[in-house]
Order: C-alpha cells, then sequence, then structure tokens
C-alpha cells in the first residue's frame, strides 16, 4: 500500500487525522472550502514529522496530484542511480547504505574507466543507427552538437543499457572531466544527457547527491 488519501466533508478538529497518521503510512489529505479548519493543523503535523501532504481546494484535479506524490517513496524504493565517478557531498551521501535508508535509492558507484571500456565495445553501425532514429532523422535542423557527437552520445547510452547496470539516474563527477577527455575529446556531455532524457533517462551533472 502507498499510502492513504482522506477527504473531509463535515466540520471539525483534526483528530480523526491522527488515526490515519499513526498507521505510519503517507497520508494526503483532500480539504474542501468550507469543511472545517482541519488544514491548519498540518503544518503542525508536518513539523512533527508525520508522513502527511495536504491539498486544501476545490479542485477535484488535486486529488490526483496528492496521489502521485503518495507513490513516490514506493518510486524511490524502485529506483537505482548510476554514481560514475567517486561521490562527494554530505558524508552521508557518500555512503550508498545511508542513501538507501534515508532515501529509499539503491546507489551504484561505477568508475570511469568502466564506462570507457563499455563505450568502447559498442559498434559504430548501432550508434549511427539509433542516433538516425532519435535525433538526426527527426530534427528539423541541427544547430548543435554535430552529428558526430551524437553518434558518440548514442554509443554512451547504449552502452549504459547494454552494461545492464540497470540505473534510471546517471550523476556524474563535474562535467565527468576525465571522461570528456577520454571519449569526448574534450566536448560537453550535453548531448549524453539530451539523448539520455529522451530515452527515458535522467543525467544529473553534478556529483553530491547529498548536496
Amino acid at each position: 500500500m502507498c499510502g492513504l488519501l482522506v477527504g473531509r466533508a463535515d466540520i471539525g478538529n483534526a483528530r480523526p487525522f491522527l488515526e490515519f497518521l499513526n498507521t505510519g503510512l503517507p497520508v494526503a489529505i483532500f480539504s474542501q472550502p468550507f469543511s472545517g479548519h482541519d488544514w491548519m493543523y498540518v503544518p503542525a503535523m508536518q513539523r512533527a514529522g508525520k508522513r502527511v501532504v495536504l491539498a486544501a481546494s476545490s479542485d477535484y484535479a488535486d486529488i490526483d496530484r496528492i496521489v502521485a506524490l503518495l507513490r513516490v517513496p514506493v518510486r524511490m524504493r524502485q529506483s537505482r542511480v548510476l554514481l560514475v565517478g567517486p561521490p562527494a557531498g554530505t558524508p552521508a551521501a557518500c555512503v550508498p547504505e545511508q542513501v538507501k535508508q534515508l532515501t529509499g535509492v539503491e546507489l551504484v558507484s561505477i568508475d570511469v574507466p568502466t564506462v570507457v571500456a563499455a563505450h568502447q565495445t559498442i559498434e559504430r553501425a548501432k550508434a549511427e543507427a539509433e542516433a538516425e532514429q532519435y535525433w538526426l532523422t527527426p530534427a528539423q535542423k541541427i544547430v548543435e552538437p554535430t552529428p558526430e557527437e551524437i553518434v558518440k552520445s548514442a554509443a554512451m547510452y547504449l552502452a549504459l543499457m547494454l552494461a545492464n547496470w540497470g540505473g534510471g539516474v546517471i550523476e556524474t563527477d563535474d562535467m565527468m572531466t576525465l571522461l570528456h577527455r577520454v571519449v569526448f575529446y574534450g566536448n560537453h556531455l550535453d548531448s549524453v544527457r539530451d539523448l539520455a532524457y529522451l530515452m527515458g533517462l535522467r543525467v544529473v551533472a553534478e556529483t553530491g547527491v547529498g548536496g
């Protein structure tokens, strides 16, 4: 169960909400106008560490928004971040076990030589076909990057996928300086990020999941 969705249709205090909060499950509250002042207690509940979100609204579409928030913890626990290069940031952010305990996300560290080796296994023809299908053919006009950079980006995407690391997010060290020199010869990695985004990945440019 992701959490509980609670709606209040009568006027009263916020005590009934506590019964739901004490289950330990995340709670989303939909509070319509003129249904009491229960909503005013939610900030205090949040400061007390209760996992609760509020939509004080007359728009039923806001229910979709708060229900989506209830799914976040579950999706975080199903997520894996590929960390390319050494970790940085807060001490806790450098320890995969602590990252998982705090956020639910599995952090997988991969060194740069491993990524470079995976990149070099991709056949040129496959990278060109991938680039042609997703970038070159659909584009009305290419201003930047160059076609060669796009092909290299496609090769990197294929390498990350075929290596079976299974990540949905790629976290890179400070613009991956070393990887630029070895694979992209000093060029920026923007094309890799953009192509990965189009293919359903997320790419974070700076190391430090802890800020």
